[in-house]
């Protein structure tokens, strides 16, 4: 293989990831005014007078909370951000721009490691709720959230220890739970997410300026919604935890207090008082990634598809519809919605109709080749083994597996290794809990393995999609990028270079 395999892949990856940078986005949501004091957002109007505090979370806040500084200077007085271990110095190495301002009056803190709550973000989470609490009525707090934002805000409520909630949340996850299913579950057992920050605020104004990570961007899953309404009734949570067997084995102050715990309607007359005073904005998300990544594909020399941003499901299953979907190209052949689906598969409905429209563009894009087919969104994976990986890892493995599988028996001499090549890997620079963004296959990845003994089958049984790639020529096919300073999901880059002759 190349010394560095999949170089267009990669170059494409590489611009959608860029095209979300956090100071980028700032600059462009807000406009201030030094002059009149006036900060100004979608239209509405701040007043800004040495009364700014700011509250941060999530992976890419560190390069917002920068951009925010250098724009309103002093007029920030108090501030905590919570971000991910080890951010400070990557940026302070890589990365300067993402740097607070020297004389920072925002206290910072790493915690959370491979996105996993811990003590310090716990307690810079209940820094967080007491700073918002202490405000004055005329102070402006501006929140600044991203993804990774659940983890790195973690504030169980009374009688509820941080070991028992993250077990609630593996529990769920193992079991093959969604994301949405999971933030339903933290929001109702948190002092701060499900809109309980907001609560804190009240009547204080809120601007919450998010970077989204989430399919559809909707405000009450992004970091589990800690400035919007909870939506989700506590006994629909208990329905999930039965639905995915996991009742037994939940720690038994979260099933107490779900048990004994409303969630207050979103029409009642507080609630409708307190939201008056907050503004939500997205000002980033997967469209502006792959929009980005498609401007570069078509430099490259690509026909450019962006094909869908809520591409969702379990990641094995994701694989082999990537598969049949490069082989449906290069063989130049009819292909109903029908054919690509694999057993099944049941496509949300907006997934569904996105691989609706693919099919029925696929003839009309087969003739112009080189093609790139981009995609984004989020896969779930189902854990079956013991290894170690992610969602984009283990998806660009089964799209190995079956790419191998779909083309049988043909001779790779007939076939170039290049002729397929697919990347998966997190906006984030993490997939899972380890070091790679995701990885990047093609058509005879499968058989290289086979070469040097590794039995992609039984990684990608075993969960050990991470041990595969790691093995694999040196780890030529992982994608390593080291934590990006954003996120906006994951971001999928199908390349077919030429058709089967």
């Amino acid at each position: 293989m190349d010394q560095v395999y999949g170089p267009d892949p990669r170059a494409i990856f590489q611009a959608a990831v860029s095209a979300v940078s956090p100071a980028t986005l700032v600059n462009r949501a807000i406009h201030y005014d030094p002059f009149d004091g006036i900060v100004t957002v979608q239209g509405v109007k701040y007043f800004v007078n040495h009364n700014v505090k700011v509250v941060a979370f999530g992976k890419a806040v560190l390069g917002m909370l920068g951009a925010l500084e250098r724009l309103l200077g002093d007029h920030i007085v108090e501030g905590v951000a919570s971000i991910p271990s080890g951010s400070l110095g990557l940026a302070k190495l890589h990365h300067p721009e993402w740097l607070p301002v020297k004389d920072s009056r925002v206290r910072i803190y790493e915690g959370a490691p491979r996105n996993i709550a811990d003590c310090i973000a716990e307690q810079a989470a209940r820094d967080v709720l007491q700073l918002v609490q202490s405000s004055g009525d005329q102070d402006l707090l501006i929140v600044l959230i991203s993804g990774g934002g659940s983890a790195l805000l973690p504030c169980p409520v009374e009688g509820v220890s941080l070991d028992e909630k993250r077990k609630g949340s593996q529990l769920l996850a193992k079991a093959g739970a969604t994301i949405h299913d999971i933030n339903n579950f933290r929001k109702c057992i948190s002092m701060v997410k499900g809109g309980k920050l907001a609560e804190a605020a009240y009547p204080k104004k809120l601007l919450a300026l998010i970077l989204s990570d989430v399919i559809g961007d909707p405000l009450d899953v992004i970091a589990s919604g800690p400035t919007v309404p909870n939506t989700t009734p506590t006994q629909e949570v208990l329905r999930t935890i039965d639905n995915y067997g996991v009742r037994e084995a939940m720690p038994n102050s979260i099933i107490h207090h779900l048990q004994h715990t409303h969630t207050t309607p979103i029409s009642h007359p507080l609630v409708e008082q307190v939201f008056r005073k907050v503004q939500n904005v997205i000002i980033g998300n997967n469209q502006t990634a792959t929009s980005a990544a498609a401007d570069r594909a078509r430099e490259l020399g690509y026909t450019t598809y962006v094909w869908s941003h809520r591409v969702q499901g379990e990641a094995r299953t994701i694989g082999e519809l990537y598969a049949r979907v490069a082989m449906a190209l290069v063989s130049s052949s009819p292909c109903p919605t029908s054919s690509l689906s694999p057993d099944g598969f049941c496509a949300t409905p907006g997934l569904a109709e996105d691989l609706e429209r693919l099919c029925s563009s696929l003839p009309s894009l087969c003739p112009h080749l080189p093609l790139c087919i981009i995609g984004a969104g989020e896969p779930t994976v189902m854990l079956r083994g013991a290894g170690r990986g992610g969602r984009s890892q283990e998806l660009a493995l089964a799209v190995a597996v079956w790419l191998d599988r779909l083309v049988g028996g043909k001779p790779l001499g007939v076939m170039p290794h290049d002729i397929i090549q697919f990347l998966s890997a997190g906006t984030d620079g993490e997939d899972g809990p380890c070091d790679a963004a995701g990885g990047i296959v093609g058509v005879g990845v499968v058989r290289k393995a086979g070469d040097q003994g590794i039995d992609p089958q039984a990684h990608l049984d075993d969960n050990d999609s991470y041990g595969f790639f790691s093995k694999l020529c040196e780890g030529i096919c992982h994608i390593r990028t080291g934590l990006t300073g954003t996120n906006v999901m994951d971001v999928h880059v199908l390349c077919i270079n030429m058709a089967l002759p």
